[in-house]
């Protein structure tokens, strides 16, 4: 009698178990995956994970918090949380100018006002020709807003009202800075999400692409800034697509070697955001006459633009 009231006790807490994992998925307690771990920290700081867990995908969204301002809180289509800040700009803005500064300085507001996180080295490269962060949290939609670049180097962002400068800021085109994330963790996610990257069939190449080679299955190590070696497989074409998808320009150059071997040297350059990734391929010249080409090569991410190699 004992064994059976303990199997109908097992019986029910399983089932309760069963209810409850339905009941979090539905509510959305399983949680959404986060672009950075900053992000991640924000929102949990902030007390809106079930919020964020329950705000749409492919769109921005303002979400209030119990001890500030609403937030601006961006879902791609894939319902990853690429972005979280205090609004500064417009949409409109966004759209017609697109342009990594508008996220940073929007993260490093919600930072710099709300928050208190280990980005404070980081952050303080963001240098105030007039005005403070306390100037930009009071920044009004109506305010006019301009974006330059200078000298290839740095955003220089002014604000003004009725004729006059309110807040006139300089962001340096520094990838770290630009994304609010390092370098290892931009890498562990380049790897991650350009494996799944599903790149069109009919999406174009570079005119000096041989055609043989935009066929090719690439073999890379990828030799990351942790000392660590990863290999992938992964057409040419689905690494060019998202490359260019991050806001990369590509480039091919092939040079002169070995009668019995062809390399090639693939760059793609990210200027507004200050790096470029850089592939280096070999292959056996017979090699891409094959139905199914093989290539190998190794692969640097993110080097800041003014590293030369």
């Amino acid at each position: 009698m004992d064994r059976l009231r303990i199997l109908c006790l097992d019986r029910q807490v399983r089932q309760m178990l069963c209810i409850f994992l339905l009941l979090a998925v539905s509510q959305g307690i399983a949680g959404r995956d986060y672009r950075t771990s900053i992000l991640r920290q924000a929102a949990e700081k902030l007390g809106i994970e079930q919020q964020i867990d329950k705000a749409p995908e492919g769109k921005t969204s303002g979400i209030a918090t119990s001890s500030g301002p609403k937030v601006a809180v961006r879902i791609d289509t894939h319902g990853t949380v690429e972005h979280i800040g205090l609004p500064l700009f417009s949409t409109v803005m966004r759209k017609e100018t697109p342009s990594p500064v508008y996220d940073c300085l929007e993260s490093a507001l919600l930072d710099r006002c709300v928050l208190l996180t280990e980005n404070d080295l980081l952050l303080q490269k963001i240098q105030f020709y007039k005005g403070s962060w306390k100037t930009l949290f009071d920044i009004l939609p109506s305010d006019a807003c301009s974006i330059t670049i200078q000298d290839k180097k740095y955003y220089q962002v002014v604000w003004s009202r009725n004729g006059g400068e309110i807040a006139n800021v300089v962001v340096p085109i520094d990838y770290e800075l630009l994304s609010v994330c390092s370098r290892r963790e931009l890498e562990k996610n380049f790897v991650q999400y350009m494996a799944r990257y599903q790149a069109d069939s009919k999406s174009a190449l570079p005119k000096e692409t041989d055609p043989q080679l935009a066929k090719a299955a690439m073999q890379l190590e990828m030799q990351l800034s942790s000392y660590e070696r990863q290999t992938v497989s992964v057409p040419l074409r689905q690494w060019i697509s998202y490359c260019e998808s991050q806001g990369c320009t590509t480039s091919i150059k092939y040079v002169d070697s070995d009668e019995a071997i062809v390399k090639a040297y693939v760059l793609e350059q990210n200027d507004a955001m200050g790096y470029h990734h850089l592939l280096e391929l070999n292959w056996q010249t017979e090699e891409l006459d094959s139905p199914s080409p093989q290539v190998k090569g190794k692969a640097l991410l993110f080097i800041p633009n003014n590293d030369k190699i």
